[in-house]
């Protein structure tokens, strides 16, 4: 079944294609600049240097190119999947339940076809302009990825020169300063914002995964003459939806002649606006009402405690929002071997991660996501990897692809597992382990365990797996982790760290 929460992971997905190709262009542009020993550059020939990198320019671009064919079919394909087949399939799963209620059968007609296709195409057109197109080209001065590199250059060089820094120094802060505020693209809206190309693409996914789930659910419940609704209820809520979420509400404008008197409007609410309900990141649903054959069944919450929980949230995602962006920094601090970078860097993920934490910890309505404190998501399921996979490979992926084990790392089974929250006795990863990004890389990849009769279990061992933390054996004597096993489930996938020795 298609949820708002499973569109927002299949867009998360999405996101973490653009995720991966601006890293992989940080890499390629950190690798361009690595061809001269940084250490020889001092103010007396830093001009040099700068000559001598803007002549790499052209194989760089080049390299920048061959990146984005790379990736745009597999982005143009996952947008598909996004709109053109999750939303057919919303529309048959609503469409099963207004035909159950009211006995009745309505024509999917051209609008829902054209909605679609409108969604699809938009959507494509704006990442490909915006994001594809603008790295495709050869004009140094409109390719962002050219002009990030140019800006590395010519920061450097003045730093350089003017000799408050080392050269080593002033390159490896200037591309921390890049990394910090994504690769520019050349779109700068209305209040003088220029978009990063990570951003942008996030935005531009989001937006459409909600339009989708919510436009063509609402479209339907028109066309079936359902003009009422009930909308989900959460202990966490923005002020638009606080007072009305658990409630029966009008999918109709006040006065109009198909309103309801008993009951309240969306449109009351800032419904059509970002920041009102169903707008932007508003992860309620509404499902169809029907006075006499429906209940409402929803928890119901104090709307002012709803708007402080909401509040409490937003801070939680500023959290998950600053981890990635330090990962971001490790990633290229370990690019460009910078060991003080990298130990600078892992320590202030750890604190970070402990903010998150005592967070979760202190607030029950709260729940730890490690998906959204990795840089990007990777689906582990493809189907063109299937040839010269094991049986088990095999049986495991096409669980994970048909959604009978998750892709997402439970937390509360983790948690036992991690080093400052580990239960005593148990093997544990130490707190800066990316678990998430082990789920996405080894999911698959392993050799699953049987029962005594020879049929699978949901353990998937991975070996020859170098981790920081610690095994502890029956005996409480410590190893160092050599593997991992992961405990697939739908709902409840954990990872345990493994030595051979347990």
């Amino acid at each position: 079944m298609i949820t708002q929460e499973s569109m927002m992971s299949d867009a998360d997905a999405d996101v973490g294609i653009y995720s991966k190709l601006e890293q992989d262009i940080y890499a390629k542009i950190i690798n361009t600049l690595k061809t001269t020993k940084f250490d020889t550059v001092d103010s007396t020939n830093v001009l040099k240097w700068q000559v001598e990198q803007l002549s790499k320019m052209g194989v760089l671009n080049r390299q920048v190119i061959e990146l984005v064919a790379k990736y745009t079919g597999k982005s143009q394909q996952a947008i598909n999947k996004l709109i053109y087949d999750n939303g057919f399939q919303i529309v048959k799963e609503v469409d099963a339940t207004l035909s159950d209620q009211l006995h009745k059968t309505v024509a999917v007609d051209a609008d829902i076809r054209d909605t679609i296709n409108s969604l699809n195409n938009q959507t494509w057109r704006d990442l490909d302009n915006t994001v594809n197109q603008s790295l495709l080209s050869t004009n140094y001065g409109e390719n962002p990825a050219m002009r990030a590199y140019q800006s590395i250059i010519k920061q450097t060089t003045t730093e350089t020169v003017v000799g408050l820094k080392t050269h080593e120094r002033a390159l490896r802060d200037t591309v921390y300063k890049l990394v910090d505020g994504g690769i520019k693209s050349n779109l700068v809206d209305k209040g003088g914002h220029n978009w990063s190309l990570e951003g942008y693409s996030r935005t531009v996914i989001q937006t459409t995964a909600h339009r989708t789930f919510n436009n063509l659910r609402l479209k339907r419940m028109q066309d079936y003459g359902t003009t009422l609704a009930v909308m989900s209820a959460h202990p966490a809520s923005r002020e638009a939806c606080a007072s009305i979420q658990g409630h029966v509400v009008n999918l109709t404008v006040p006065g109009s002649d198909t309103f309801n008197s008993k009951y309240d409007s969306i449109y009351n609410h800032g419904y059509g606006t970002p920041a009102g309900t169903q707008g932007i990141n508003c992860s309620h649903t509404l499902y169809p009402f029907i006075e006499g054959v429906n209940t409402n069944n929803q928890p119901q919450y104090d709307p002012e405690e709803a708007q402080k929980n909401g509040d409490i949230q937003a801070k939680q995602r500023g959290y998950e929002r600053a981890i990635r962006q330090t990962k971001k920094k490790l990633a290229a601090a370990e690019e460009l071997g910078d060991d003080v970078g990298v130990a600078r860097y892992k320590s202030r993920i750890s604190d970070q991660q402990k903010s998150v934490r005592a967070l979760v910890k202190d607030h029950d309505f709260l729940h730890r996501d490690y998906s959204r404190e990795q840089i990007y998501s990777k689906n582990p399921v493809t189907r063109d990897e299937s040839v010269g996979l094991t049986e088990d490979q095999k049986y495991t992926r096409t669980k994970i692809e048909n959604g009978e084990w998750g892709k997402v790392i439970n937390s509360d089974k983790q948690e036992p597992h991690m080093e400052s929250t580990h239960t005593q006795g148990k093997s544990y990863f130490r707190d800066d382990v990316d678990v998430q990004g082990l789920l996405d890389k080894y999911a698959g990849t392993g050799q699953l365990m049987r029962t005594a009769k020879g049929q699978y279990k949901n353990t998937e061992l991975v070996k020859d797996v170098s981790i920081r933390g610690k095994v502890i054996d029956k005996a409480g004597v410590e190893h160092p982790i050599t593997g991992i096993t992961i405990h697939h489930s739908s709902k409840r996938t954990h990872i345990v760290p493994y030595a051979g020795k347990e």
